[in-house]
């Protein structure tokens, strides 16, 4: 599994078809997102970085720690489930959606760097550049899984994107965390 990290974290895409086909990778896939997920959280939850839920209000840190972790992990299964439905129905693509619960779990992998975004004065910068990478990631997992062009993955994972980054903003509008 380090070497499938590894490989992950350089944008290898011959670990991609790697995870893409082995189906034991599932749970490997879940335990990075898990992982990965509580590290984030941890970054923003307790850092200093500017755009940062709950700032202002009277959110605990241990609040936002949970729903933000929560939040991830939710949003695998849904960013994963988008991008299977569009990048097969509407761009004909090739997968099944344990193939790209497995991408996209992966490509997660880099936000376990979330937690730096904690540094004082260098934090914002960092989120960015971990923001870039995993969104990098996610581009060459679905690629991959999808067996699409990059226009047509561009696309997917854009829209699925959108429908994640509505779903943050309305669980953290509910739970008082924006």
């Amino acid at each position: 599994m380090v070497s499938r990290i590894k490989g992950i974290l350089l944008l290898d895409q011959d670990t991609f078809r790697e995870v893409e086909h082995d189906e034991k990778a599932t749970g490997q896939a879940a335990l990075i997102v898990i992982v990965a997920s509580i590290l984030s959280a941890l970054g923003v939850s307790f850092g200093p970085v500017i755009f940062q839920p709950g700032v202002g209000t009277a959110v605990s840190p241990l609040f936002k720690f949970l729903g933000i972790a929560f939040w991830a992990v939710v949003a695998w299964f849904v960013w994963s489930a988008v991008t299977y439905f569009i990048g097969t129905r509407i761009f004909h693509g090739e997968a099944t959606y344990g193939e790209m619960l497995r991408v996209t779990g992966f490509a997660f992998a880099p936000m376990a760097f979330m937690i730096l975004s904690a540094i004082p004065c260098i934090g914002l910068a960092i989120a960015l550049v971990v923001s870039v990478w995993a969104l990098g990631a996610v581009l060459m997992g679905v690629r991959e899984g999808l067996d699409l062009d990059f226009g047509r993955t561009l696309v997917t994972v854009i829209v699925g994107w959108f429908l994640y980054a509505i779903g943050m903003g309305i669980l953290f509008s509910i739970f008082g965390l924006f």
